[in-house]
């Protein structure tokens, strides 16, 4: 069942990596994802920028666009150079620019053109990660010191075996802040230690504000299969088995915690009506 079930991830990736968008470096054989994207923004101006008008358009529409995703680009925006106010429909580049005032708004509009860095993962691409959590359910690294992957449970190979640390002790105070989020480590099918890069498939790209992924490692580190298969699950150490997946643990400790903060809002709720109780009476008191 395990091994369908990885086989069909494969055939999922294969057909994902025929649709990727991303140019791939011939030597690493790593997506490249850096982008530069043209576009041109009809913009407002504050009065208070009306004599610094290039500073005014960076600080009220360039600037926050920065480090979040923006649709428009299909990516994060990492940079922004190349600012240009223009007006619409006149190619020549001494041509004066007018701003515009509608009714009776003191803010003034315009056309500017820029340029963006955009970073634009997409679902196939291979990238490389920086291990930065390892628990039994996912194994959590960091693209380019900036953006969160999580490779969950179902993606990590067949062969992978996670060991917690109160079965390989604690971990030393030189490596506790390295690994402090960390519930233990993955070994691979050799036994070696899961550690530093690793490089995965994007499975999903989730935006909100600012991009994270889904990988999978099933492709780039295939199970190693040499010897009989067998019958016993592989993954010893760990607590989760095919009758206790880890989306029911999930499930239950998303339940504990709505009901702690359902209490918590009961007792706040309990202490305003006896506060309220007591301004009551005292406010009946003053009266009389």
């Amino acid at each position: 069942m395990v091994a369908k079930t990885i086989s069909e991830t494969q055939e999922v990736l294969k057909s994902m990596a025929l649709k990727r968008k991303n140019p791939v470096d011939s030597a690493t054989g790593i997506s490249e994802c850096f982008h530069k994207v043209s576009t041109s923004m009809y913009v407002s101006l504050a009065p208070m920028f009306s004599q610094k008008p290039v500073a005014g358009i960076k600080s009220q529409h360039l600037d926050p666009l920065v480090a979040r995703y923006f649709a428009p680009a299909g990516g994060v925006v990492l940079a922004h150079y190349n600012l240009k106010l223009y007006k619409r429909g006149s190619d020549s580049e001494g041509s004066a620019v007018m701003g515009k005032f509608v009714n009776e708004s003191p803010f003034t509009f315009m056309w500017i053109s820029t340029d963006l860095l955009v970073w634009k993962p997409q679902v196939g691409d291979r990238l490389e990660g920086y291990v930065n959590m390892q628990t039994p359910s996912h194994i959590g690294l960091l693209v380019h010191d900036t953006f969160n992957c999580s490779i969950k449970y179902a993606n990590i190979p067949e062969d992978w075996v996670f060991t917690p640390f109160a079965e390989s002790g604690q971990p030393t105070a030189a490596k506790k802040d390295r690994v402090r989020q960390s519930m233990g480590y993955w070994s691979d099918g050799s036994g070696k230690r899961v550690e530093g890069k690793l490089e995965f498939i994007i499975k999903s790209v989730h935006t909100a504000n600012m991009v994270y992924l889904s990988g999978s490692l099933v492709d780039t580190y295939p199970a190693q299969s040499g010897g009989a298969v067998s019958e016993e699950p592989q993954r010893k150490k760990t607590k989760f088995t095919d009758e206790d997946p880890i989306e029911e643990i999930a499930e239950e400790k998303a339940e504990e915690e709505d009901k702690e903060v359902e209490q918590k809002e009961e007792d706040a709720a309990q202490a305003k009506i006896g506060y309220d109780s007591d301004s009551a009476a005292s406010d009946d008191s003053d009266s009389d």
